[in-house]
């Protein structure tokens, strides 16, 4: 939906650390290019005068002057200094000049913080400048990146501008609830040396960097004077762009205005003295001493002696494979974990040696540039070179490269680079180095489409989103996707991380910091409390009441947050007011004296907080009682929040441990007021593309390419880019398709059951236990030729049983199926588990079968065919057997025949070939044990939190739970000590057509969490939520495609500017479908106001009494000519129907308008 438009810029971009943050730097080209028309007013007429005057050749100059009649006068025309007339309501398109508001972009516009308002600044040069912390959110750097610039053209655009978009009030982002700007670089680096405890001062350099501080008034801080040292070093923790470092604490409490005075002035001040102390970079930096050389060889020889050690045991047969994995896999995964190791340790070794004096720790520890990994690598040892997650391969003629042997798996061969960069590369270690590069390069390539296309369908699909005027979250078609923006109607900006000190105490340590406990002797005495007071508490019993309630109040909401919110045990929650940080201010603020202590009521605390809570900090206001669903919508929305701000502002708590007077109550109670409706959601923010952006945003940071855990024996999970087109293409078939299977109590903790339900779970055939399967001509069943089996078997006939068909009816082929006895026993199956699945199969007299005894050196199976069945085969076998052995016809007793074949030898070659579809059909199609789809289950300790509510506290304990590969949610739930209440699948669509809609919803979004968290990336709760509500909204799973989009109901306008544009307006067309165009894309694209935001709230006029004021307006006018032409003064209220018509007159309209002059022009 992009559009070519007037009135923008764009040129290459550099750096000055000097301008604001929220300034930009105009090349003064530009300036004179791109105008901005001003209207004449009284106030401005002579400094307009004064541009006209220049012309458009001089800046600050003007260009045109539009006269009222929408007359252009062309000042290039115009005589030099020659007068051009203005009067007030003329337009003069004037130059750019300092202080214009602009909007700033560079592509791609990943997130809102891509596109943003600042103020100019004309500089000379040609090319943007801007202030290196805002280059973080634009993705920017200096290597020859361009913006685009774009100048507002009304006081509307620039308000809005102004007040919305400027860099200050996009500080924080809604998408992480943190920071997006910080210091970096090189002002990150001088913070850092600056506060280290040796960096002294001389008198003349304090002076110096005094006159750096921008609206210093001369004066000295009072911290100076009184002496208060703070002590430590400002790294990027502080004053970075992590979550409650100093940048979020300030944007959350003095204001965007004072942040930005912040950044600009710290970075002044630390430059210049860098610019003294002086920092460079150089080869004496990555210099090693040869002690460290000598520690870095033996390591490596270590790790090459232990690879090597390991191939010995590989091709000897004596390593041992790890569970769910290959011989080879195990040994890959075993190499790696060493070469790993030994880059660690090498890189460890080498980063010990440095300190601060080195420039490059330096700037690692400031953290501005690097890490102990590139440390590790410019100084020691590059490391192991992966390609597609793996080793460097084998490639033609099993070798990786020409330099190397045939079937060589040492760490040189198989891509692990020993030298360092210091050191340099041999060739072959050169060529495993850019083999690992230029994955790097393809990934960045392709991910960049696949990301960008799923970034456009995410918007697309939630792009109308909005938060509605009764706060309930909307498409355009007004259909509600939640009631209350991501549950809690916040806005994303304001929440911030905090931990629930509730959750974390016990019920003793409950009662005993909140429970006014008056029967007890020490009440009060260790804090203090009017004596008068505490007298008269003792008989109020309404006030003990009151107390009493309180403390109840906190004991449930512990319950409540405990078993019902987090039953998980997380204590560090968002929340939007940081009540902890606030208590420190009122302390701060108001220091309390003893007599000011003393005035404190606990009970008019306790009656203050309880009005905040339920009448002042309201979300969705109840209209009337029967309005339940309001009150509903309330209580969960602030339940929470309510719970932790109860804990902290209880009255004993207040007097007690934080000893606050009356005044630092008050301001407290009134600023949690104001930062509750500070952090609201406003109606009209188009919630749903900031959704879109969230998502899409850390989706391009994600790796493409899926690289499985390397943990021992886990099961394969598809990660990134590819598991997030999965999840929103809602796949019908999951690429690694998985079960975490929980277990009831009984099972959970007790590794044997735990054992006995993965062997029940796993999907075994008899092809998973057998080692081998041969077909024998044998013709005396009583006396085998297979020399292993002839004592058993002798023993077996020896005894014949009376059911047992006789000798003489057996076939004269057999089937010896020999089986795994370790298999056997780590499945817990026995021989007579397998010999009756096989007569289940088949009928007793189809099939004759024996076995050896559990306990037999070999385990061994014995089937035969009885001979008068050999022309008349088993029909249950033919379907799945033929389609196995490609055989046309489904009976082999009608396949064609040798015709010189006796009747005997017929009989035995159908024989034959019945054995072979048998082997084949026992193998794969005959299940021993399982549930089926479930290809391999896989055991794991976990760790899981429980509340034990006997002693208010989380205890950790140990559980089994199952992972599977394969999926079967439905058989699996039947399954005895399967907990059905936690055990869930990755396929939401199977989710879906087993537990429902609400599962399904759950499910997504924890799926898309662990996509997105997987590498360390975070979004908040209510951008994933949208997206589900989304999808899940018709009752039904809604793909983000063109499958899911375009099949709702939305307008063709809308539909055809996502995909399949010609068939929709054609369709469209045949029907006579209509578009109601209250959507984005309908009105973008007839260049109207979307209905978001500003362009939210429409103003509703009654022309017709537009009119009757419009013809008082004049009949006033004439009446006040009339009488100052006949020398009348008229009084209000002295006749004259129309000026008074509280005299007595009549007004033509009881509504009529009557003003007294006529509105300005402009």
């Amino acid at each position: 939906m992009g559009k070519r438009v007037d009135f923008s810029a764009r040129t290459v971009i550099t750096g000055d650390p000097n301008l604001p943050i929220d300034v930009v730097g105009v090349p003064k080209s530009i300036a004179m290019t791109l105008t901005y028309p001003e209207f004449v007013t009284n106030l401005n007429i002579n400094r307009l005068k004064e541009l006209v005057k220049r012309g458009p050749l001089e800046w600050p100059g003007a260009k045109y002057v539009i006269r009222e009649d929408g007359t252009r006068f062309d000042l290039r025309h115009a005589k030099k200094g020659g007068e051009v007339a203005l009067e007030v309501g003329y337009r003069v398109e004037r130059h750019m000049q300092d202080g214009d508001y602009v909007l700033f972009n560079r592509q791609p516009s990943l997130h809102k913080m891509s596109i943003m308002g600042h103020r100019v600044r004309v500089l000379p040069y040609s090319t943007f400048r801007l202030n290196l912390s805002v280059t973080s959110p634009y993705n920017a750097d200096f290597d020859g990146d361009e913006m685009n610039l774009h100048l507002a053209q009304s006081e509307e655009t620039r308000a809005e501008i102004k007040h919305l978009m400027l860099v200050p009030k996009q500080i924080v982002s809604p998408q992480g609830n943190k920071p997006v700007m910080g210091i970096v670089q090189d002002s990150l680096l001088a913070v850092s040396k600056f506060t280290r405890r040796d960096a002294f001062l001389t008198r003349p350099m304090v002076f110096d960097l005094l006159l750096q501080i921008p609206y210093w008034d001369g004066v000295v801080p009072p911290p100076a004077i009184l002496g208060e040292l703070l002590a430590g070093k400002i790294c990027k923790k502080t004053v970075g762009s992590s979550s409650g470092s100093l940048i979020h604490l300030l944007w959350n409490e003095v204001g965007p205005e004072r942040t930005k005075d912040f950044l600009g002035a710290l970075q002044k001040l630390v430059n210049f003295w860098l610019l003294h102390q002086g920092f460079t970079v150089g080869c004496s930096d990555i210099i090693t001493s040869p002690e460290t050389c000598r520690k870095v060889e033996e390591i490596l020889k270590e790790a090459k002696e232990e690879v090597a050690h390991l191939t010995r045991l590989a091709h000897k047969g004596k390593l041992e494979a790890q569970p769910g994995k290959s011989l080879r896999e195990s040994f890959e995964a075993r190499v790696n974990k060493e070469l790993n190791a030994a880059r660690e340790k090498s890189g460890k070794v080498a980063s010990e040696q440095l300190d601060e004096s080195n420039n490059i720790m330096a700037m690692v520890l400031a953290g501005s540039k690097g890490s102990t990994i590139n440390i590790s690598q410019i100084m020691a040892c590059v490391g192991q070179q992966n390609v597609e997650g793996k080793r460097i391969p084998f490639g033609f003629n099993n070798r990786s490269l020409p330099h190397f042997s045939k079937f060589d798996y040492s760490p040189e061969s198989r891509g692990f680079v020993e030298h360092s960069y210091l050191t340099g590369l041999l060739p072959q270690e050169l060529f495993f180095h850019a083999m690992g590069g230029r994955e790097g390069i393809i990934d960045t390539a392709c991910k960049t489409s696949e990301t960008g296309y799923i970034q456009r369908r995410l918007m697309k699909a939630m792009e109308d989103v909005k938060v509605a005027y009764d706060r309930t979250v909307r498409n355009s078609a007004q259909e509600v996707l939640q009631f209350l923006y991501g549950e809690d109607g916040m806005s994303g900006e304001y929440v911030e991380d905090q931990i629930i000190e509730l959750m974390q105490m016990d019920s003793d340590k409950i009662r005993r910091v909140y429970r006014h406990d008056l029967d007890q002797e020490s009440y009060g005495k260790g804090w203090i409390l009017n004596e008068e007071l505490r007298t008269k508490l003792f008989v109020d019993f309404s006030a003990q009441q009151v107390l009493e309630d309180e403390y109840e109040t906190i004991k449930e909401d512990k319950l409540r947050l405990c078993k019902s919110i987090f039953p998980d045990g997380e204590v560090k929650q968002h929340i939007p007011i940081n009540i902890m940080r606030l208590l420190e201010f009122a302390k701060a603020q108001f220091p309390a004296s003893v007599d000011q202590l003393k005035k404190q009521d606990p009970v008019q605390i306790a009656k203050s907080v309880a009005e905040l809570l339920n009448e002042k900090l309201i979300v969705v206001k109840q209209t009337c009682k029967a309005d339940t669903i309001s009150a509903e919508v309330q209580e969960n929305a602030t339940i929470f929040m309510k719970a932790h701000l109860r804990t902290v502002l209880n009255s004993r708590r207040l007097l007690e441990r934080e000893q606050l007077g009356v005044k630092a109550v008050h301001w407290l109670l009134g600023e949690v007021e104001r930062q509750f409706h500070r952090s609201l959601a406003h109606a009209g923010e188009c919630v749903g593309a900031i959704a879109a952006q969230s998502i899409g945003e850390p989706a391009t940071q994600m790796t493409l390419n899926t690289f499985h855990f390397a943990g021992v024996g886990s099961k394969n999970v598809t990660l990134g880019v590819p598991r997030l087109k999965e999840l929103i293409n809602v796949a019908k078939t999951v690429k690694t398709p998985s079960l975490t299977v929980y277990l009831l109590e009984e099972g959970a903790y007790d590794q044997e059951r735990a054992k006995d339900v993965q062997t029940h779970l796993e999907h075994t055939t008899l092809e998973k236990v057998c080692t081998t399967a041969q077909i024998i001509y044998d013709p005396d069943p009583t006396n085998t030729i297979v020399p292993q089996d002839q004592q058993w078997v002798g023993d077996y006939y020896e005894f014949p049983d009376e059911e047992e068909a006789p000798v003489q009816c057996l076939g004269r082929w057999l089937l010896r199926v020999q089986l795994d006895g370790k298999i056997m026993i780590d499945k817990k199956l026995t021989m007579k588990e397998v010999g009756e699945t096989i007569y289940r199969e088949f009928d007793n007299d189809e099939l004759d079968c024996i076995w050896t005894d559990d306990n037999s050196d070999e385990l061994v199976l014995r089937i035969r065919i009885k001979k008068h069945n050999a022309g008349n085969i088993p029909t249950n076998i033919n379907s799945s057997s033929s389609s196995s052995s490609n055989s046309n016809s489904n009976n082999p007793s009608s396949s064609h025949q040798d015709p010189d074949l006796n009747g005997d030898d017929q009989a035995s070659e159908i024989e034959n070939r019945f054995l072979q579809k048998l082997m084949l059909h026992c193998l794969v199609g005959i299940t021993l044990r399982g549930v089926n789809k479930i290809t391999k289950v896989y055991m794991r300790e976990e760790a899981r939190t429980i509340y034990n509510e006997n002693i208010g506290k989380f205890e950790r304990v140990n559980n089994w739970v199952l992972d599977t590969d394969g999926c079967n949610l439905e058989e699996v739930l039947t399954c005895p000590l399967v907990d059905a209440s936690r055990t869930t699948s990755n396929d939401i669509t199977e989710i879906f057509s087993v537990l429902g809609i609400e599962a399904v919803r759950r499910a997504l979004l924890r799926e898309l969490r662990a996509v997105i968290s997987f590498d360390g990336s975070y979004v908040n709760y209510r951008h994933l939520a949208i997206l589900c509500d989304s999808m899940t909204q018709k009752g039904y799973l809604m793909s983000i495609t063109r499958h899911g989009i375009n099949r709702v109901e939305k307008g063709p306008l809308k539909k055809c500017s996502f995909e399949e544009t010609v068939e929709i307006l054609m369709e469209a067309a045949i029907f006579a479908e209509t578009d109601h165009l209250r959507g984005v894309t309908e009105n973008i694209m007839l260049g109207q106001l979307c209905p978001l935001g500003t362009g939210d709230p429409d103003l509703l006029i009654d022309e017709e009494k537009l009119r009757d004021a419009h013809r008082a307006t004049q009949l006033q006018q004439e009446t006040n000519g009339a009488a100052l032409e006949g020398g009348l003064m008229m009084s209000p209220g002295a006749g004259g129907d129309l000026i008074s018509p509280e005299g007595g007159g009549s007004s033509p309209s009881p509504n009529a308008m009557a003003v007294s002059r006529q509105p300005p022009r402009w």
